[in-house]
């Protein structure tokens, strides 16, 4: 019920469903809904065609909390269209209430920043795959690591999460790094 929340939340919807050249300048919940009543649409047509066992797209939207000006929530979305298992994953958004804005990883640590931003991850991803001999055993090259776009807020710092096959296996879920 706030506008300016509500079209950051609308955009982010969008961006998981769209295509990111066919996305609209500015969304509405109206086109929202027009987007994935499509997908619906495409999901009927596919079931009566392949008859698969199951389709399921689904996104949920649940705010987290506020701190100071500091707006959080989660956005976590899974999809299944056959195979193994599904997919999913968690989007997490940081507002702005004083800017009413998104805080995106460069509002958080400035550019020329980031590359120590960069070690400090790779460092507690490490420690955190040290066996009890002291071996340290990773799912990701070092040369493939990256700073998670999406990160929260906790009491002691900020936990950056990785999606599933990101750092780890599918059965591990996504990783949380957490920095103090």
């Amino acid at each position: 019920g706030v506008e300016w929340i509500d079209k950051i939340l609308v955009n982010s919807l969008m961006e998981n469903y769209t295509e990111q050249d066919q996305l609209p300048a500015n969304p509405t919940s109206e086109t929202l809904k027009e987007q994935l009543q499509q997908i619906y649409e495409g999901f009927s047509e596919e079931a009566k065609e392949i008859k698969p066992f199951a389709l399921t797209q689904a996104s949920e939207t649940i705010y987290i909390g506020q701190r100071n000006h500091i707006i959080s929530f989660v956005q976590n979305h899974y999809s299944f269209t056959g195979g193994a298992h599904g997919v999913g994953y968690s989007r997490y958004l940081n507002l702005d209430a004083n800017k009413k804005s998104l805080i995106g990883l460069d509002d958080l640590v400035s550019p020329n920043q980031q590359e120590k931003l960069k070690a400090l991850l790779w460092e507690r991803y490490t420690e955190e795959r040290r066996d009890e001999n002291g071996e340290i055993s990773t799912f990701a090259e070092k040369a493939d690591f990256y700073i998670a776009p999406d990160f929260y807020f906790t009491e002691h710092g900020i936990s950056f999460v990785y999606p599933v096959y990101a750092l780890g296996s599918y059965a591990e879920g996504p990783i949380e790094l957490e920095l103090y």
